[in-house]
């Protein structure tokens, strides 16, 4: 018989030690939800080997840390369960197709926020009647305003984050680890698609459900494209599903991805590829955003970036640059040009509270391009506007025409230039409220 040694408690860790004679079982159960159990034989002989064994289970849970579960729905004793309808494992048939609504409301509830990086995917099989694999099991993934299905099948832009070939496991959630994660944005619904595309079919499992309103849309049939299947049934039964998930930590430094529009808070990454935490908002203090990975960046409409001490920086050391503004761009913060980035304007107004920096010689600057904007500087304070570095020349010695300028708000803004060729600075109308001050430099 094991009698427990001893018993440690650790507040910080939120942990429980048992110490048993023979064998030692140590069980971290961690506020994120993931559990260590490990064994080792005999080590009330070494109390070093005790500790050394310990921190070992954190060295090796380093990779996993702040990784969480978030459940919606109930399964085990008394939960309802089938093997039929909206069932992701339905190999009853060649081919599946099954979409699931999950709301704001149940993900917020179950702990998951904005920027929330979602990893994995799990559904709870209680009786495996399935025999071999189910190939080409795909679950993909996709924010929507849709809170209730109300025709077709919906076709939001998915990203797929995970296809195999699946053999089920009996009385155990059977979890589906993403090749490609899932950021949710915090302000919408999220759509899971889960379906395959088989040449055979064998029994289907029987799986727990939950009980929702028109959250649920599938389909099934044998000898075709189980993921484009049109045809739909109506459905309230949707899967208990877990999603594994990361909140984030909110980050000083982010960085824009290959695609997509830089007013959308999803563009943007903590990883220098864009992938990772996304921001929460473009409003915190001390917070740098780079422009990278898009040669050709804009904005779907209106852009706002503030927050004291926070920066845009617009350039990529490894590619060119030329970002094309979608709409006004409201800037309460500093702009850098960098490396061979460009700013066009597009002819779009622009609000500055901070200050313009070209820290390369080969970056652009272009209010145009046929000039009728308004540039308006209202810091209430020093600004600086480089349109030229020092002891440079304008890019491609061309003329620089401003269409309407206006300095408000007690603003002082020290506008530096430097022109070659008898090439000119050229400003339709400008206007300098009372209190503010306009000062050309040329260096």
């Amino acid at each position: 018989m094991k009698k427990k040694r001893n018993i440690l408690r650790n507040s910080f860790f939120n942990a429980t030690l048992q110490i048993e004679t023979v064998f030692y079982l140590i069980q971290f159960k961690m506020k994120t939800n993931f559990t260590y159990r490990l064994y080792a034989y005999s080590m009330h002989k070494s109390r070093t080997a005790l500790f050394l064994f310990i921190a070992f289970i954190f060295l090796i849970g380093l990779n996993g840390w702040g990784q969480s579960y978030a459940t919606l729905g109930t399964g085990g004793t008394g939960a309802q369960y089938s093997s039929s309808w909206a069932n992701p494992y339905r190999h009853l048939y060649e081919d599946f197709r099954g979409q699931y609504i999950f709301t704001v409301a149940e993900l917020t509830s179950a702990g998951l926020s904005a920027g929330s990086e979602i990893s994995a995917l799990s559904f709870y099989v209680r009786t495996k009647n399935s025999t071999g694999t189910i190939e080409n099991f795909t679950i993909s993934l996709a924010h929507t305003s849709t809170s209730n299905f109300s025709s077709a099948f919906l076709a939001p832009s998915f990203t797929t984050c995970y296809t195999g070939n699946v053999t089920t496991v009996a009385n155990s959630w059977n979890t589906h680890t993403f090749t490609t994660s899932f950021t949710w944005n915090g302000t919408s619904n999220i759509i899971v698609q889960s379906c395959f595309d088989d040449n055979s079919w064998t029994s289907s499992d029987e799986y727990y459900y939950q009980v929702t309103v028109d959250n649920v849309h599938y389909t099934f049939n044998d000898n075709e494209s189980g993921c484009s299947m049109a045809s739909y049934s109506d459905d309230t039964w949707r899967p208990v599903t877990r999603f594994t998930y990361t909140n984030c930590t909110p980050q000083t430094t982010y960085y824009s991805k290959s695609s997509g529009n830089l007013d959308d808070l999803s563009t943007w990454g903590s990883n220098a590829d864009g992938t990772g935490c996304q921001p929460a908002n473009f409003t915190t203090a001390g917070v740098t955003y780079n422009v990278h990975n898009n040669t050709a960046p804009t904005t779907s409409g209106a852009w706002a970036v503030s927050g004291a001490g926070s920066k845009v920086v617009f350039g990529d050391p490894d590619a060119t640059v030329s970002f094309t503004a979608g709409g006004a761009l409201n800037f309460d913060c500093d702009i850098e040009l960098a490396n061979d980035g460009t700013l066009n304007l597009n002819d779009n107004n622009m609000s500055l509270e901070g200050d313009i920096i070209r820290s390369s010689a080969s970056a652009i600057f272009n209010p145009g391009p046929s000039g009728t904007n308004t540039i308006t500087f209202d810091g209430g304070t020093d600004q600086y506007v480089n349109v030229t570095t020092a002891g440079g020349t304008t890019p491609a010695d061309a003329d620089l025409s401003f269409y309407d300028v206006v300095v408000s708000n007690n603003s002082t803004v020290r506008l530096y230039y430097k022109f070659s060729n008898s090439k000119k600075l050229n400003i339709n109308d400008l206007n300098v409220n009372s209190g503010s001050t306009l000062h050309f430099i040329s260096d």
